[in-house]
């Protein structure tokens, strides 16, 4: 491993540590280790997905979406399949955060189907948790049409 590879992952891990109670802080580590980081690496990927969760935590919805969309076209870009289906469930729950379930359920759906292929069944029970308060919400919203109706 490169010293700026380490050091960049060190930064990564000092900002998890610190992520709690000094969010700002870990953001600017985060970002600063993706200043290190080779694009579609998996510690790319990695710190677009714990930066758009940190985002999203602060309601910065657009921004997270935007963390996780690169994370998501740098796992197509280097075929990994390590982080492809969480980077689309947490595209869908951004779009779920946004009020935008129809948008979410096709991404989830698809980070479903992915971890099913893989056996990855931390990531399947985290894809049904993320499709039952898809449907919640679709349910809700065309119930909500109807007696607007």
């Amino acid at each position: 491993m490169t010293d700026i590879k380490k050091k960049a992952t060190r930064l990564y891990e000092y900002g998890i540590e610190i992520e709690s109670f000094q969010p700002d802080s870990a953001a600017y580590l985060y970002r600063r280790a993706l200043s290190l980081t080779s694009p579609n690496s998996d510690l790319s990927v990695a710190l677009h997905l714990r930066l758009g969760n940190l985002l999203r935590t602060h309601h910065l919805y657009n921004r997270a979406l935007e963390e996780h969309t690169i994370a998501l076209k740098e796992c197509m870009a280097n075929d990994s399949t390590k982080y492809t289906a969480r980077a689309l469930r947490e595209v869908g729950k951004d779009y779920l955060y946004k009020n935008s379930p129809d948008s979410a359920l096709g991404y989830i759906k698809e980070a479903l189907s992915l971890s099913e292929a893989a056996s990855d069944t931390l990531e399947m029970t985290a894809a049904h948790n993320n499709l039952s308060v898809v449907y919640g919400e679709l349910k809700r919203s065309r119930t909500g049409y109807k007696a607007r109706v």
